[in-house]
């Protein structure tokens, strides 16, 4: 009788890596071998890197190697949560136009007292995740951190 325990280590947890968030949550719910400490780790490691690409998010918003296994799971899960609260919660209508879609009100506002060059729109770049703009001019690049 075959049974997925039979396979070596490295093997298990090779497959691990290539399995959607949600599935390595269920995986980790089967047997101890998947709930060992150091099982886990790596695969939310792997988890969270494949979520990074796949949602083309600056590698470095998140540090990895220093972030706890919950921390791990919390953020490679998150674009589930997310998928599931607006498919829940969406509508199954599309507003007619953009004065149907209700604003939202910002939960914190900031102000900004650091003096900020004047670029022109075509010379910014919001990178993949929104967290980080590149503005340029003809002898300065602005990297802005959002986070």
């Amino acid at each position: 009788e075959m049974c997925l325990l039979f396979l070596p280590a490295d093997l298990l947890l090779e497959i691990q890596s290539l399995l959607k968030p949600s599935d390595v949550l269920a995986l980790q719910s089967t047997c101890t071998y998947f709930r060992d400490a150091e099982v886990r780790r790596l695969a939310w490691q792997d988890a969270l890197r494949r979520v990074i690409q796949e949602n083309e998010v600056f590698p470095a918003t998140f540090p990895i190697e220093s972030m706890s296994t919950v921390e791990l799971a919390h953020a490679a899960l998150a674009p589930s949560r997310f998928r599931h609260l607006i498919e829940r919660n969406g509508t199954s209508s599309m507003p007619s136009s953009n004065s149907d879609i209700p604003l939202m009100s910002p939960l914190a506002k900031y102000t900004i007292t650091h003096q900020m060059p004047s670029f022109d729109k075509s010379k910014m770049k919001l990178l993949p995740g929104g967290r980080f703009l590149l503005a340029w001019n003809q002898d300065t690049l602005h990297l802005y951190d959002f986070g």
